[in-house]
């Protein structure tokens, strides 16, 4: 992402790019890690202020935010400074993006550089 920001400075000016990215619940990531690694793990009672849901674009970023395509890849360009007449026009959350499958994530946990 900054190397994509960095090539990309003249276009985004300033402005915060961010990657579409999938969903993942925490629980699946636990559940493929242990089963890799063959540990067990507890769900616990969830915390005051625990949110099972979270936003990469929210509401006030709407018309700051357009979708960009750089290096065949969707990116999110949010810049306050600018409203978008082609601007996004719904939140991007965990609750309507894709969710990571069990693949998606042993390639996450066995990621190197």
């Amino acid at each position: 992402l900054v190397i994509t920001s960095i090539k990309n400075i003249d276009l985004i000016h300033g402005g915060v790019l961010t990657q579409n990215m999938k969903a993942v619940l925490i629980q699946d990531v636990l559940d493929v890690w242990s089963k890799k690694y063959g540990v067990d793990w507890v769900k616990i009672e969830e915390r005051p202020g625990d949110s099972l849901n979270e936003s990469l674009i929210g509401e006030i970023e709407l018309k700051h935010t357009k979708e960009i395509h750089l290096d065949n890849k969707l990116f999110y360009l949010i810049d306050f400074n600018k409203k978008f007449e082609n601007h996004l026009e719904h939140m991007i959350s965990t609750e309507n993006s894709e969710l990571m499958n069990d693949e998606d994530i042993r390639k996450l946990i066995d990621y190197e550089n």
